[in-house]
């Protein structure tokens, strides 16, 4: 089990904050909860805090790793990679976290002092999986459940239509 890290959010004036670690995806509940077993998969990740050029309070979450999904078109397990980097904005009250100001700028969380820095990698990583993952290209050989293999081709049910039509 990892031990928790945190970050300070109300104290970046004093400094940038930084905490970094690996953790087998396993570990990470929320995010594997519904998945395959994911064997030995492990996500690199880092959090740095600091305060930006226009003295917003801001997190730059970073993972690599892979985890393990199951295609939802031919039911197996793949490996799917992660690489995410994205800012996040602290802010202290719900006001400022629904204050449409700034468009463009990063996404933002409600924290008043200590934030899981593991907590943040773990949201971060749920939002870059896929709603309905897939294989770029599903495995060629498919088997019927009585462990045949699948015809190559089957005949299409609208081919009789077809042939209508052209009469």
């Amino acid at each position: 089990m990892t031990t928790k890290q945190y970050i300070d959010t109300l104290n970046l004036s004093g400094g940038p904050q930084f905490v970094e670690g690996q953790v087998l995806s396993g570990e990470l509940t929320r995010l594997v909860q519904d998945f395959p077993a994911q064997g030995d998969s492990a996500i690199q990740w880092s959090l740095s805090a600091s305060i930006d050029h226009v003295n917003r309070r801001v997190l730059e979450v970073r993972a690599q790793g892979s985890v393990v999904l199951e295609c939802q078109r031919c039911m197996k397990p793949f490996v799917w990679p992660v690489d995410i980097s994205n800012m996040v904005e602290v802010v202290t009250d719900e006001a400022q976290l629904e204050d449409d100001g700034d468009a463009d700028g990063p996404d933002r969380i409600l924290c008043n002092g200590r934030l899981d820095a593991l907590g943040l990698v773990e949201d971060e990583l749920i939002l870059s999986i896929p709603y309905v993952p897939m294989h770029d290209v599903c495995p060629d050989t498919l088997e019927l459940s009585t462990g045949e293999p699948m015809p190559e081709s089957r005949p299409s049910p609208f081919a009789v239509l077809g042939e209508l039509k052209k009469s």
